[in-house]
């Protein structure tokens, strides 16, 4: 069984935000799956589906707002018995141009504290992410201000929406290829997936 977790902040206030990256993949991935995300349990919106030659996946958004998605993340991980290495978590990344995405195997949090909030409930660092840029120019002073603000400019949303399809493509691409095909194939930029 695998696990694709986005992170960002639940409710409407929050739903077009650049923060709530991650969550607009889940929602894209539901979407294409026709996954129903209807299950609301350890502190998560998350449904499941299947992949590959009849494997489980699961797919979640957690409930505790950014900063305390680490303890839906390890509900998950507990109560479904995951492996580190069947585990990817998609965020949103100030250090990324928007239209970019990076997906690696591991590594800190880099100063989010979504990712943060993960990495030591966890207990690891060895979590697969999908990073997705929303740097539109100088970096903000006021980077929570930044990060909870909708993208204004009609192209930038308009590149973000490609963009989150690709994540999305990445994301199914991890769950059938693993993380080194994936890597190969999504860290540069592309026309298509």
């Amino acid at each position: 069984m695998k696990l694709i977790v986005g992170l960002g902040n639940p409710g409407f206030k929050y739903r077009n935000t650049k923060h709530n990256m991650g969550f607009w993949v889940i929602d894209r991935i539901a979407k294409e799956k026709k996954i129903a995300l209807t299950r609301r349990k350890f502190n998560a919106q998350w449904g499941e589906s299947r992949y590959g030659q009849n494997k489980k996946f699961i797919i979640a958004k957690p409930l505790t707002f950014m900063n305390l998605s680490g303890q839906a993340v390890r509900k998950l991980i507990d109560y479904f018995k995951l492996r580190y290495e069947d585990i990817l978590v998609i965020i949103d990344d100030i250090d990324l141009d928007v239209g970019t995405i990076r997906i690696k195997p591991n590594g800190t949090a880099g100063g989010h504290n979504g990712l943060a909030s993960v990495l030591e409930c966890v207990g690891s660092r060895d979590l697969a992410r999908l990073r997705i840029g929303i740097k539109n120019g100088e970096r903000a002073a006021d980077l929570s201000g930044f990060v909870l603000t909708p993208f204004r400019k009609k192209e930038d949303f308009n590149l973000i929406k490609k963009t989150v399809h690709e994540a999305s493509c990445a994301a199914l691409c991890w769950l059938e290829k693993g993380i080194i095909f994936t890597m190969n194939n999504f860290n540069k930029k592309k026309e298509d997936c």
